[in-house]
């Protein structure tokens, strides 16, 4: 009888190490891209910037070739 029991905890055990060991890489494979899709975002945010700055000083020579 202890026989049983202790191969049914091993399995378990191994059947729970197998679950976590996907959820921890699922886990890690989410982590990854939204650490990729946060890159992005900054680089987009970036070129915005860049584009914004650009805007702002042609409407300001703008300004000054209308006077």
């Amino acid at each position: 009888m202890k026989d049983g029991s202790v191969r049914k905890k091993m399995s378990d055990e191994q059947e729970l190490t197998l679950r976590l060991n996907t959820v921890l890489t699922e886990l890690s494979d989410v982590m990854k891209q939204r650490k990729e899709r946060i890159e992005e975002i900054r680089t987009q945010v970036s070129i915005l910037e860049n584009e914004n700055d650009d805007m702002h000083k042609r409407v300001s020579e703008l300004i000054m070739d209308a006077f």
